[in-house]
């Protein structure tokens, strides 16, 4: 979105409002500053269902000109799916029942990516507010919503842990609340087992950023973890603890993989 900012004190005021973007590809303006050229850009995606090995046909779960899940969708075993979408507002959390149902936003505050516990009785997640970046903890309906710790979240399956990135570092904080503990000085979460016994974690090093296994009870690094991808920021958990799945791109096409850890 578009906004000016006023010189010199900095104010910054917001002159568009919609789900199309603009200035990603080109922008201009008159030597008057009067007017501004540019190309709109309007992403559009949805929620889908199939099956692990693809072999059922695609089921559409949500409609419209949002963006569902671009950051991440979290389904629950019953049924109900959580995700992030963004509606030309801030990017929030949302909820939806059923195929076809009418999606719910759960949030009024810019967010990230929702963590749930296996039997979804809580919804974590990062929000920010006054330009400070927080794990948030609600009821699956959006009541409740209150701050936990600093950071990004990540929930255990069992519910009983929420982690978090620290700056650089992981930390692990009890969900209800308490004294958090210091799990790695330098890993950023990526994703958990389902079991809950291991991280996902990005470790920069010289050469970059390389996946790697932590475990989720001491931070002990375990694994380095080659990913048959070049985007190793999609890769997350896959059906089971032994399987990774990501995302391939080939051209234009966009297809889910999965690999044996």
């Amino acid at each position: 979105q578009f906004w000016t900012i006023k010189y010199p004190d900095g104010e910054a005021i917001r002159i568009t409002g919609e789900s199309r973007g603009f200035g990603n590809i080109s922008v201009g303006a008159t030597a008057d500053g009067s007017t501004i050229a540019t190309i709109p850009v309007e992403l559009v995606s949805n929620l889908w269902e199939t099956n692990a090995d693809a072999s059922m046909p695609p089921v559409q779960w949500t409609s419209g000109s949002r963006q569902d899940g671009e950051e991440d969708i979290r389904p629950l075993a019953g049924g109900r799916v959580f995700f992030n979408s963004f509606d030309g507002g801030d990017v929030g959390v949302w909820s939806v029942d059923r195929p076809g149902a009418t999606p719910r936003k759960l949030t009024q505050l810019p967010t990230g990516p929702p963590s749930i516990p296996a039997d979804g009785r809580f919804v974590a997640f990062t929000g920010r507010t006054d330009d400070r970046a927080q794990v948030w903890r609600m009821e699956p309906d959006g009541s409740g919503l209150r701050a936990i710790a600093d950071a990004a979240a990540l929930v255990s399956p069992d519910g009983r842990w929420i982690y978090y990135n620290a700056g650089p570092g992981v930390k692990r904080v009890p969900s209800g609340g308490g004294d958090a503990k210091q799990l790695h000085d330098i890993a950023y979460t990526q994703d958990i087992s389902p079991d809950g016994r291991h991280l996902l974690v990005q470790i920069p090093d010289s050469s970059g950023v390389h996946l790697e296994l932590m475990d989720a009870e001491t931070g002990a690094l375990i694994k380095r973890l080659q990913p048959q991808t070049a985007a190793q920021w999609s890769v997350r958990w896959g059906r089971r603890a032994d399987l990774l799945a990501f995302l391939v791109a080939k051209g234009d096409v966009v297809n889910l993989w999965e690999q044996p850890i």
